[in-house]
Parts: structure tokens; C-alpha cells; sequence
């Protein structure tokens, strides 16, 4: 888990970009077959790249139904987990708000959401500026390349909600808290293609995900 760390850090975009301009000529062999989320999504098998390739560093990858190269440890991190992270992201490279308030914890949208109208804002207008900031960030639009996803050893949930309790008032964290059977802290790495080349959006940054009626939802 740590080798994809370790390119974040060493690792070129010129490289990368290299690797992924070429991927369809690797000698990528598929180790095991396809799996299938509990809402029907499917991954392809295991893809272990060529041993001469610069993806080998990367380690072995799933691809999702919307191309994206997933890496993480099976037996530690839901692939439903996986594909909401993915969603939440994919919402922002493409705009679709409507795509966002499907995978953000309904609780968070309606106390954050209330936070901002009493500011003469919105929800709305919040994920645009967040899409934008993104584009700006990677020099235009972008779509989404590799997500890397590994268990955080440490539980960020309570601090988290005690910031968003400084920033919107006493009390406004506890639904969301109770809504949620378990709150889950990931630490997740996201690359994406703009212009021809690839670039990191996120590099080993933390999220807190809530589980709830047997989904999974992005608390941001």
C-alpha cells in the first residue's frame, strides 16, 4: 500500500502521463474475474500492469464501469465504499449536481445547506465553486484516471465534527452523527487527465464517509 505514496511523492507528471498514454499497450493481464457491487456496478478483474511498465509501481488495479483505475485492499475496504468515492468525484469533474446530492449523506446536505441560506448562499453554489476550484487546480477539465483508497489508522470523525460545530453552531453535527450506523475515516489519492496529461487532484488526503441503510456516503 505504501508504493502508490511513494510515486505521489517521486513520481513526475511527464511520467505518469507516459504511463497512461500507453496503458492500452501494456501487457496488463486480467488475475481474476469481474466483481458486482450490490447495486448491479461492475469492476473488471484484477489487472496486474507488465513487470516492465512504469504502472507497475502503482500495484495491481480494478477498472470501473466509467474507466477509472481503482486501487485498494479488498479485505479492508467495501467496493461499494470504492465506487461512492468515486461517484462523489466524478459528480465534481463533470458538474452534476444532481449526481452529488445522491452520494453526499442527506443530513450533511440539509445542515450545511441551511448553514449556507442563512449566509444568503447554497448548496448549489458551494459544489460549483468546489468543480471549479478542481479545474483550475489541474489547468481545465479533467475526468477521472485512478483512485487509490487505504484505511486510515486513525478515527477523524470527532474532530471533524467538531470543526463543522465551530463553523455552523452547537448541535449541528449531532444528526448527522446519528444518522449514521458507522462513520468511516479513508485516506484516498485521486489523479485525473486534463489536457493530455495526468495530474494528482488529491494526494494522501482524509475523508470521513458515513454507512447508513447499507450505503455509503461522502460527509463533504
Amino acid at each position: 500500500m505504501k508504493r502508490f505514496r511513494f510515486l505521489a511523492l517521486l513520481m513526475s507528471a511527464m511520467l505518469i502521463a507516459g504511463a497512461a498514454v500507453s496503458c492500452k499497450d501494456d501487457k496488463d493481464k486480467a488475475k481474476s474475474s469481474e466483481i458486482v457491487a450490490s447495486d448491479g456496478s461492475k469492476l473488471s478483474g484484477i489487472v496486474s500492469p507488465d513487470s516492465e511498465s512504469d504502472e507497475a509501481e502503482l500495484g495491481d488495479y480494478r477498472v470501473t464501469e466509467s474507466g477509472t483505475k481503482v486501487y485498494y485492499e479488498e479485505d479492508k475496504t467495501p467496493v461499494e465504499l470504492v465506487l461512492a468515492v468515486e461517484k462523489y468525484f466524478k459528480a465534481i469533474a463533470e458538474k452534476d449536481f444532481d449526481a452529488y446530492c445522491e452520494i453526499v449523506q442527506p443530513e450533511y446536505a440539509e445542515v450545511y445547506g441551511d448553514y449556507l441560506e442563512a449566509k444568503n448562499d447554497s448548496i448549489q453554489n458551494s459544489f460549483e465553486l468546489q468543480s471549479d476550484n478542481c479545474e483550475a487546480q489541474v489547468g481545465g477539465k479533467y475526468k477521472l484516471t485512478r483512485i487509490r483508497i487505504e484505511a486510515s489508522e486513525e478515527d477523524l470523525s470527532e474532530g471533524y465534527f467538531e470543526v463543522l460545530e465551530g463553523l455552523m453552531g452547537e448541535g449541528s453535527a449531532q444528526k448527522m452523527k446519528d444518522a449514521a450506523d458507522e462513520l468511516i475515516t479513508i485516506v484516498f489519492f485521486v489523479m485525473v487527465e486534463a489536457e493530455g496529461e495526468e495530474h494528482f487532484l488529491a494526494q494522501e488526503s482524509k475523508m470521513i464517509i458515513a454507512k447508513q441503510d447499507g450505503k455509503y456516503f461522502i460527509m463533504a
